[in-house]
């Protein structure tokens, strides 16, 4: 399986904090958010592709910015949306799905999302078991209906047919696009480049994997910055260096 950690966008609900580049640099406990979602994902993948494009207009290597490229147990490998500004996320999601071999699993993380290493586990533990063999993704969710944040729902039989600004579960930020529905997503993808990128999970076959609230946390705004440094603080963490598990 690789992960792709999309990054492009430059987060601008942020303020100052993202003038320079984007949501993945923003520090919780000293660390980017790009090194904790990284060190939650690392066991699980053969690599992790990060996707940027705001703060990296002039072709600056990403290797020259992002900290302790070398030094994970994960193939980690970058790559540049020039044009990100043009279209939205689902764009961003196609231009890295062409570096994944098209028989791979496909991890998808929104890169503004801080998370425990369950939640990851819960989504990919889950799908293996329940999921893949079926041909379905699976889509992190929080359980209970709300119409504040991002939202799936899904008919009596389990499967997504809503996504977006509606009434429904949460979506948590943590998405598998099984490789036998690539080629389907990736047209989705194609024919809807100014959208954001989960409309592939109600064009293909997924269903809903529920993760703990409280193991995971999404940063849009400097308040939700705060509360989220907050949140990392009260997290059991284990005496190695990866951090709350």
């Amino acid at each position: 399986m690789d992960a792709i950690i999309l990054g492009a966008g430059q987060g601008s609900r942020m303020g100052a904090l993202t003038s320079d580049l984007p949501k993945l640099f923003i520090e919780i406990d000293g660390q980017p958010l790009y090194k904790h979602q990284i060190s939650m994902v690392e066991e699980f993948c053969d690599r992790v592709h990060i996707v940027v494009g705001y703060g990296f207009e002039d072709e600056t290597d990403p290797r020259d910015v992002f900290v302790d490229a070398g030094n994970w147990d994960v193939e980690i490998r970058y790559h540049v949306v020039a044009d990100w500004e043009e279209k939205e996320n689902a764009y961003t999601c196609l231009r890295g799905l062409e570096y994944v071999e098209p028989d791979s699993d496909v991890l998808l993380l929104c890169g503004d999302v801080l998370f425990r290493i369950e939640a990851v586990r819960e989504v990919i533990q889950t799908y293996n078991k329940c999921l893949r063999d079926d041909d379905f993704n699976a889509v992190a969710v929080i359980e209970g209906i709300q119409d504040e944040m991002t939202a799936v729902r899904w008919n009596d039989e389990g499967v997504i047919e809503s996504y977006g600004s509606i009434r429904g579960h949460q979506e948590a930020g943590i998405f598998i696009l099984n490789s036998h529905n690539r080629e389907d997503a990736e047209s989705v993808l194609e024919a809807n480049q100014e959208e954001w990128f989960p409309i592939i999970f109600k064009e293909t076959p997924s269903k809903p994997v529920f993760v703990d609230r409280s193991a995971r946390h999404e940063v849009n705004t400097p308040e939700h910055l705060t509360e989220a440094r907050k949140k990392y603080e009260e997290w059991p963490t284990m005496t190695n260096s990866s951090g709350p598990v």
